[in-house]
């Protein structure tokens, strides 16, 4: 597994403000930077009683688990997972070959391909900082299904 590339404090700065301004475009309620390996690099947001470290790392063993699922379906990959809960619910996409994006939201916001051209076009916007320090990417689809604040 490539590991991620050395960051700076500067480069953590570029990550949280990117990531507050997702949140603050979005319904989301909080958002997390993680490696593959499940190592929480930065989040920005809230949840009540919901400790970061832990989740990112589950979060990202449940993803790197959805791999294995997508080769056992003869799928090269999934590039996202959707987690839905009763209060809240947790959606996971790939960002590059080191990071995930994990994004906390109420269960009541809806998410789906009708926000695909909005969240699209906010999300790329917003996180293109969080991409370009993290590493050289392919941005995937996974943005798509991000919710999207009413305006």
């Amino acid at each position: 597994m490539p590991t991620l590339p050395q960051l700076i404090e500067d480069d953590i700065r570029v990550l949280d403000d990117s990531l507050r301004e997702f949140l603050a475009q979005t319904s989301a309620t909080a958002a997390l930077l993680i490696d593959k390996g499940g190592f929480l690099i930065t989040s920005q947001g809230e949840a009540a009683d919901v400790d970061f470290t832990t989740l990112g790392a589950l979060a990202s063993g449940a993803f790197m688990a959805s791999q294995t699922i997508a080769g056992l379906v003869n799928e090269k990959n999934f590039n996202s997972t959707f987690q839905q809960g009763e209060k809240f619910s947790m959606f996971v996409m790939c960002v590059d070959d080191n990071c995930l994006l994990s994004v906390i939201f109420k269960a009541a916001v809806s998410v789906g391909p009708p926000l695909a051209a909005r969240a699209v076009s906010m999300g790329l916007t917003v996180l293109t900082p969080v991409l370009v320090v993290v590493a050289p990417l392919s941005v995937t689809m996974g943005v798509a299904f991000l919710p999207t604040r009413s305006v």
